[in-house]
């Protein structure tokens, strides 16, 4: 029972921060964007995404190319839309 209340507590606080829901997918986003009639989620987004480039956040390797020592390599492709 205990398990159950705790996964329901997490899911709840997960949506919402200070008050505000969360969106858990891109689609969310949108979503929250056209029932607001703004586009806070999509300048957000934006800014995310510029300033992840502004600090060369990620970058790509060429075939062959070995990254500095000290950098974890992955691949992760989520970040994409």
């Amino acid at each position: 029972m205990t398990k159950i209340f705790r996964s329901q507590v997490k899911d709840i606080q997960a949506r919402f921060k200070f008050g505000v829901e969360v969106p858990r997918t891109f689609e969310d986003a949108v979503r929250f964007d056209k029932e607001n009639g703004n586009t806070k989620w999509a300048v957000a987004r934006a800014k995310e995404m510029e300033q992840s480039f502004e600090y060369k956040t990620f970058s790509v390797l060429g075939a062959g190319e070995k990254h500095r020592k000290g950098i974890k390599e992955f691949q992760d492709f989520s970040f994409m839309m």
